[in-house]
C-alpha cells in the first residue's frame, strides 16, 4: 500500500512538471503523451491540467496502445511471480486498477473516441477501437491468454473452501455475470462458467464492436460506395 501511494506522489509531481511541447515538436509530443499515460495508470484518480486534452489523436492512439503492450507486460510478470495462494487476489487487484484507469482515460480522451475511433469504426477499419476497448483489448491478448489458466484454477480452490474469501469471490464472480448476456456454460461445467464470468469484465464489449465492424463490412459488400439504390 505504501508503495502505491509513494507512485501516486511520484505520478503527481510529474505531471506538474510536465508542459505541452511546441508545436511541430513530435519526439517532445510523444515523450508527453506517454507520460500523461503512464501517470493515469499509475493513479487513476490523480487530477491532471486542462492540456492534458491536447495532442493529435492519432499521436495519442498510438501511444496508448503501445504503452499498454509494455504496462501489461509487466503486469503478467508480477502474477506470474506470485504464490499461487495469491494469485486470485492479485489479478483482481491489477485488474480492477487497470479498469479504473480504461474508464478513466476513455472519459478523458471523449473527443478522440467521437471523431478519430468513431471515423474508423465506420469506415469499417479494423484494430481500431473505443479507448476503454482497446484496454480490454490489450488486456486479453498480453494478461488474460497468459495468466487465464492459473487463474481460473486459483479460483476453483478458493470456491471449493467455501470460506469468506470464497464468498467474497463469488460476489465477484455475479457482478462479472452481470455484463454478459450469454452465460453458456452451466454448473456442470465449473471451469468454463468460472473462465466466462471472468471474461464477462472485458470481452462482451470486444465481441459487440467485431460485431459492429463485420456488420459495416458486410452492409458495404452489399451496398458498395457510389451505387445508388433504385427502388422498383
Amino acid at each position: 500500500m505504501e508503495n502505491l501511494q509513494s507512485q501516486g506522489g511520484q505520478a503527481t509531481a510529474q505531471m506538474q512538471q510536465m508542459t505541452l511541447p511546441e508545436p511541430g515538436d513530435k519526439e517532445g509530443l510523444h515523450d508527453y503523451v506517454k507520460e500523461r499515460i503512464a501517470a493515469i495508470h499509475r493513479d487513476p484518480e490523480l487530477p491532471l491540467s486542462p492540456d492534458a486534452r491536447l495532442a493529435g489523436p492519432a499521436i495519442i492512439y498510438e501511444n496508448l496502445a503501445d504503452f499498454l503492450v509494455q504496462r501489461l507486460q509487466t503486469v503478467v510478470q508480477r502474477l506470474q511471480s506470485v504464490d499461487h495462494s495469491l494469485l486470485l487476489e492479485a489479478y483482481l487487484a491489477e485488474w480492477d486498477r487497470y479498469a479504473a484507469a480504461a474508464n478513466r482515460l476513455n472519459r478523458l480522451l471523449d473527443l478522440i473516441n467521437r471523431h478519430y475511433v468513431l471515423r474508423n469504426i465506420d469506415e469499417g477499419n479494423d484494430g481500431i477501437y473505443k479507448i476503454r476497448t482497446l484496454h480490454f483489448v490489450q488486456w486479453r491478448a498480453h494478461v488474460w491468454q497468459k495468466v487465464s489458466d492459473s487463474v481460473i484454477d486459483a479460483a476453483l480452490r478458493t470456491i471449493e473452501r467455501g470460506d469468506e474469501k470464497a464468498a467474497s469471490f463469488n460476489d465477484t464472480l455475479q457482478r462479472f455475470a452481470l455484463l454478459r448476456v450469454d452465460d453458456s456454460p452451466t454448473e456442470s461445467d465449473p471451469r468454463g462458467s468460472v473462465r466466462n464470468k471472468l471474461e464477462a469484465a472485458f470481452v462482451p464489449e470486444i465481441e459487440a464492436h467485431d460485431r459492429k465492424i463485420q456488420q459495416l463490412n458486410a452492409e458495404r459488400i452489399n451496398f458498395p460506395v457510389g451505387e445508388t439504390y433504385v427502388e422498383e
